[in-house]
């Protein structure tokens, strides 16, 4: 009912589009090819400290050192190798710079935004005292709104500022995040930046270049460099990881959509220290944790279950955790660290991990406490936490694993540490690693991104500034969420690709079905309706694709609610074909009871077809025929004519006639009259003719007489 249902609407929908129905090898879509609009603004940066003679050679020199081709991969790796995703970018810098009244501007908002840093974060860092500095998020937008006044040209797809404080400062800018902890009312936020980005209200990120900052020994203030090459190298540097590791982010396994998933969050106590649940609910808001996934994947259902058990409970746990010594960010520390499949096999041994299953997706979220610092370690790896691939199908999770020490439970809670793991489940990576397609290697430990992005995949607690409840100005993104806008574009990119990879297969199963069968798609109108339909929305999916137009959190109503974005459209696409794959599988082709029943009728069709071709044939032959005797009848109409022509001419004649039978008769007359006169000359001529014979026979005798007397005369 539920499919016949989703069937009916999409017909609907369907027949409220025109129906061109494209040939069948128009149907693809894929891969995607497009341009990555990458904007970098330099304020109060002098081309000349690189070297460069104007903006327009800075942007040149820069862009030599930074990739062409921005791709990402859909997961780690799968079964047949690294799966990449069906879209590549061009890369296209193009560059700004404030001048004049603008730059005055800039420096004049930067003195007003150096305020007292909130003396909670001081103490949390171990600072006495009192120091001034700037709030990073405030910063950004300041930047934001400065470059939407001075700069003409919209800066549309991702942008990057490049900025120098000191010079409106007289000094460093210290710039940080801070905010209160939901659960435990704790401080949270970081000092010492000299980045930010990635909030949920913009594709933006801002570097200054020119302060000092807790990662400056692999980042330095450009005035550590001596050499214009170095400082060139920098910025490209920059731009090169901000394109690898934030705009164009991989995905760490294939995302899930349309799905029911439970959540099943396992927390074993090791710390010996007696957690107890009323203590694990305190330190874990489950609404957060729900709240931050819808908004990452809102087209999918949260189901949740907390389970709290001692490490004796469980039959062979606690031999899996180790004391190791392990160099950590602070140096070398006492880590305890277990082997996340380890676990997962023990709690499946012990029967407390559900079996999978087909009616949803099962994520089991098993959470180690000690009370050391913990850590999840495969081979020599640790980690805060690690979403383990399925064995079965590697390019998708099988369990989420985190290591939390009892004190920092009590200090940060739990929902952003089970919110972080099921990020990574659902495809979400650090914003310090990443797969570099250029190279294909891991980057690890770019430490500067994990303090200076606003995501719950972060390590640092950075990610306070996106729980804190702000009016959404004009301009910004439409709705709050707790993850990066890149994080977002990551899975939004993903989801849209494997959407139109699965339409594209469908697709063509049912051709191949079809041909199987003996039929093509001209014999079901309404399915070759439905598939031209399906063919529209697949290409206005790229279309939005290529403008980052990839899926609108605050207009989402639900699956095929609305068509707005690339994601509206490519679901959209895929549910066309899904269903009509369905429909010409299992009602039309996969019910045996009616394959006599379409032999029969493709039996018909074929005798069809020939008695179409005799008509055809006779259709010609007729026209032929019909063609002579067209030119039969202009021939004869031609012949008409001339008689008609000549009937006039004899018509005209025949009024003379009298006078001509008068003239005829008279004429006559003369006629005979001559023929007796010469008659009787004829007469006269005979006459004539016998007394000239009577003459010339006396002239011959006397001829001869003479002669002879002649010849007489000689002999005598």
């Amino acid at each position: 009912m539920k499919i016949a249902a989703c069937l009916l609407a999409v017909l609907f929908l369907a027949s409220l589009l025109p129906h061109g129905f494209a040939q069948q090898e128009d149907y693809r879509v894929l891969p995607i090819r497009s341009d990555l609009i990458v904007n970098l603004v330099f304020i109060d940066v002098d081309p000349a400290w690189f070297g460069a003679a104007s903006l327009d050679d800075l942007l040149r020199s820069v862009a030599a050192g930074v990739r062409g081709e921005a791709k990402s991969t859909l997961a780690w790796y799968s079964e047949t190798g690294i799966p990449y995703a069906p879209f590549s970018y061009d890369v296209k810098l193009r560059g700004f710079q404030f001048r004049g009244q603008a730059l005055q501007e800039f420096r004049f908002t930067w003195r007003s935004l150096n305020k007292p840093i909130p003396r909670e974060l001081l103490q949390k860092e171990g600072i006495s005292g009192a120091l001034s500095g700037i709030n990073a998020p405030e910063a950004l937008k300041t930047l934001i709104d400065l470059s939407k006044k001075h700069i003409q040209t919209p800066l549309e797809g991702y942008t990057i500022f490049f900025i120098c404080g000191e010079n409106a400062l007289g000094g460093d800018p210290i710039y940080y995040s801070f905010g209160i902890l939901p659960e435990t009312g704790n401080v949270g936020g970081v000092l010492k930046l000299n980045m930010y980005g990635g909030p949920w209200w913009g594709r933006y990120v801002f570097v200054d270049i020119c302060t000092r900052h807790a990662y400056e020994e692999d980042y330095p203030p450009v005035s550590m460099l001596e050499s214009a090459r170095e400082r060139r190298e920098l910025l490209s540097l920059y731009v090169d990881e901000l394109i690898d590791l934030q705009f164009v982010k991989s995905n760490i396994y294939y995302p899930f959509y349309n799905l029911q998933i439970l959540i099943d969050v396992i927390v074993i106590d090791a710390s010996g220290l007696g957690l107890n649940f009323d203590q694990l609910v305190k330190s874990f808001d489950i609404e957060i944790t729900d709240s931050s996934l819808r908004t990452l994947t809102p087209y999918n259902f949260y189901s949740f279950r907390l389970r709290l058990y001692n490490v004796n409970e469980v039959p062979g746990f606690a031999s899996i955790i180790k004391l190791v010594e392990l160099e950590t960010r602070r140096g070398k520390e006492l880590v305890a660290a277990f082997d996340p499949y380890e676990a997962y096999n023990v709690l499946k041994s012990a029967g407390i991990l559900a079996d999978k299953t087909t009616d949803y997706k099962y994520i089991p979220t098993i959470i180690v406490v000690t009370q050391y610092d913990t850590a999840v370690m495969i081979e020599d790896d640790a980690a805060l936490g690690v979403a383990i691939e399925d064995p079965e199908n590697p390019a998708y999770p099988l369990a989420a694993t985190a290591a939390a020490s009892y004190y920092s439970l009590l200090y940060e809670g739990l929902a952003v540490t089970v919110a972080h793991e099921i990020g990574h489940c659902l495809g979400l990576r650090h914003p310090h690693d990443d797969f570099d397609e250029s190279t294909e290697s891991e980057k690890w430990a770019r430490w500067i991104y994990t303090d200076s992005m606003e995501t719950f995949m972060v390590y640092s607690t950075t990610w306070v500034e996106g729980v804190k409840r702000k009016i959404v100005r004009e301009g910004f993104y439409p709705m709050r969420t707790y993850w990066s806008i890149f994080d977002l574009d990551a899975i939004d990119r993903a989801t849209i690709t494997l959407l139109l990879q699965d339409y594209e297969k469908n697709y063509a199963q049912i051709l191949e079905t079809l041909s199987n069968a003996g039929l093509s798609i001209d014999d079901l109108p309404q399915l070759k309706t439905i598939l031209s339909t399906s063919t529209q929305w697949a290409r206005r999916a790229v279309e939005e694709f290529k403008r980052y137009n990839f899926f609108d959190r605050l207009t989402f109503k639900g699956l095929g609610a609305q068509l707005e974005t690339s994601f509206d459209y490519a679901f959209m696409a895929w549910a066309a074909t899904d269903l009509m794959k369905l429909y010409v599988e299992a009602v039309l082709l996969g019910n045996k009871q009616l394959m006599p029943e379409i032999e029969r009728l493709r039996q018909e069709v074929e005798t069809l077809s020939q008695n179409v071709e005799q008509a055809r044939q006779a259709k010609t032959e007729a026209e032929k025929q019909l063609n002579q005797v067209t030119q039969q009848i202009v021939d004869a109409q031609n012949r008409a004519a001339q008689l008609r022509d000549r009937l006039a001419q004899l018509e005209k004649d025949s009024a003379d006639l009298p006078q001509l039978i008068q003239r005829k008769a008279e004429l006559e007359n003369e006629v005979n009259k001559l023929e007796q006169k010469l008659s009787q000359a004829r007469n006269e001529v005979a006459q004539l003719e016998t007394m000239n014979m009577v003459m010339i026979g006396v002239a011959v005798v006397l001829f001869a007489g003479a002669g002879g007397l002649f010849l007489l005369s000689r002999r005598r």
